[in-house]
Parts: structure tokens; C-alpha cells; sequence
């Protein structure tokens, strides 16, 4: 005569004869290795942590013995709707148009003229417009505008998670 056991990991039933209740057999599911006898003596379910393979109540959130988390995170502890990857896209979007606002309003073009004397008049002084220095406003600009336009494009490209 068989018994039917249930696997307290996997939860799949099998059958064992009466002489073999005593050893120790395994689980055809998960390949756990069993002893029926105790199995019956166990009422409750029990599953084994994923981290540290320690057996743990079924209904456990969380191991007791290596502090593993052992179910999902409920919906509202994730991001809803956005991607991981979106993020640093914005972070991109974001850093690009603070660096272009930066070249086009705060980056000075300008170089200083030394003061020299000549034949008793002041000639120099004040500041003037270093062309070195305007293309380098213009490729600043440049480049964060465009990182900016390909950090978009590619966020629209993203599918939203539903």
C-alpha cells in the first residue's frame, strides 16, 4: 500500500510504499531530500530561504536566519510605471539643460588688456571677447543641448511597465 506525501518545499505530491516510510527519500519535485515519517509529524508548510538554504516557516516574510527578504516587495514599494533605466535618463535631461543654461549665462568670454603706458597716455585696459573662449560657450552649449535631445529621444523609446 502507498501513502501520498506533499513536499513541504515544493508542494508536489507523490506516493511512497509503507516499508520506505522510515527512510529517507526524495522529493521527485525539487530533489529535497525527505524523511516521510517526520513529514507527518509536520503539519505545517515550510519552504527554504533562497539565501542561506535554511528551512523557514511558508508564511515568513523575511529569514530569520540571515535576515533575507522571502516575498515580494508589495506594488506600491516599487516604481510605478518608470523603468530603471528611465531615471538616469532624467538625471541626464536634467544635468543637460543646467549645463547649457551655465555656458549661456555664466560662462565668461572675456579676457583682461594690461594697462600699459605709452608717451605719458594709459592705452589698454578693460575686457575683451577671447575667440578661443566663444567657441568654447559654443561647443558647451552644443553639447549639452544635445545630450539633452538624445537622453529624450531614447527615454521615449522606453515602454512604460504596466
Amino acid at each position: 500500500m502507498n501513502t501520498v506525501f506533499a513536499c513541504p518545499f515544493c508542494n508536489k505530491e507523490f506516493q511512497i510504499p509503507e516499508d520506505l516510510i522510515s527512510a529517507l527519500v526524495k522529493c521527485p519535485g525539487c530533489k529535497a531530500s525527505l524523511q516521510p515519517s517526520a513529514l507527518q509529524a509536520m503539519p505545517q508548510k515550510v519552504k527554504r530561504c533562497p539565501a542561506c538554504a535554511e528551512i523557514v516557516q511558508f508564511e515568513a516574510v523575511k529569514c530569520r536566519f540571515c535576515g533575507e527578504h522571502l516575498a515580494p516587495r508589495p506594488p506600491s514599494a516599487q516604481l510605478s510605471g518608470w523603468s530603471m533605466i528611465r531615471i538616469p535618463l532624467l538625471m541626464v535631461i536634467f544635468c543637460g539643460i543646467i549645463g547649457a543654461i551655465y555656458f549661456f549665462l555664466f560662462f565668461d568670454t572675456t579676457v583682461a588688456v594690461p594697462t600699459v603706458n605709452f608717451m605719458g597716455s594709459t592705452v589698454g585696459g578693460g575686457r575683451v571677447n577671447n575667440m578661443g573662449l566663444l567657441q568654447d560657450r559654443q561647443n558647451g552649449i552644443i553639447v549639452c543641448l544635445g545630450l539633452t535631445v538624445i537622453a529624450m529621444f531614447f527615454s521615449l523609446l522606453i515602454p512604460k511597465k504596466r
